[in-house]
């Protein structure tokens, strides 16, 4: 893309955070958002929904909940589906009350 002056945006970057998310490639929608902000392309709901379900599929429900810490932190809005998400996460790990809290 680059070599045809083509820059990559926020829905390039979430699309394939989505594509490594089903390959279960979860360490790759970590470096895909990284290399996003490092690009000074700005995240939005549903790269970060991206990122939340990876940390979620990894086990880190402490870090999917930080990061939707962030993303209301910075004003991104998020989508009602990472909220569902969210409440998904929550109630796997047996914490249903709390994801009554995040709506």
């Amino acid at each position: 893309m680059r070599q045809k002056g083509i820059w990559p945006t926020t829905a390039t970057y979430g699309l394939l955070m989505e594509v490594m998310l089903t390959a279960g490639k979860y360490d790759m929608v970590h470096k895909v958002f990284e290399k996003m902000a490092k690009s000074g392309v700005s995240p939005n709901g549903l790269t970060y929904k991206a990122l939340v379900q990876a940390f979620w599929r990894e086990g880190k429900i402490h870090k999917a909940l930080g990061t939707v810490g962030e993303m209301e932190r910075r004003g991104i809005v998020g989508t009602a589906s990472l909220y569902y998400e969210i409440a998904r996460c929550l109630c796997s790990v047996g914490r249903c009350k709390e994801a009554l809290l995040q709506v």
